[in-house]
C-alpha cells in the first residue's frame, strides 16, 4: 500500500472520528460563525489536499528525471 494512500486513509478515519464525537458547537470567526465540527473538517480537507498534490509534484518530478535520462543516452 502506498503511503499517499495510507494518509489519506488515515485522514478519512480522522473525519468520521470528528464527525462522531465533536458537537457542532459555534466559534466566533472575526464577525462569522462555524462550527468546531465544521473547522476541523475544513483543516483536515486543507491536509487532504496538500497530501495529494504533494504526491501529484513527485509523480511529475519521477517522470521529468525519466525523460531526460532517456534523452542523454
Amino acid at each position: 500500500m502506498s503511503r499517499m494512500k495510507m494518509a489519506l486513509g488515515l485522514f478519512s478515519g480522522l473525519g468520521v472520528v470528528v464527525w462522531f464525537t465533536l458537537e457542532d458547537v459555534p466559534l466566533g470567526v472575526g464577525s462569522y460563525r462555524i462550527g468546531l465540527r465544521t473547522a476541523t473538517l475544513v483543516i483536515l480537507g486543507l491536509l487532504a489536499f496538500r497530501t495529494v498534490m504533494h504526491g501529484y509534484r513527485l509523480k511529475l518530478e519521477a517522470e521529468g528525471e525519466k525523460k531526460e535520462a532517456v534523452g542523454r543516452e
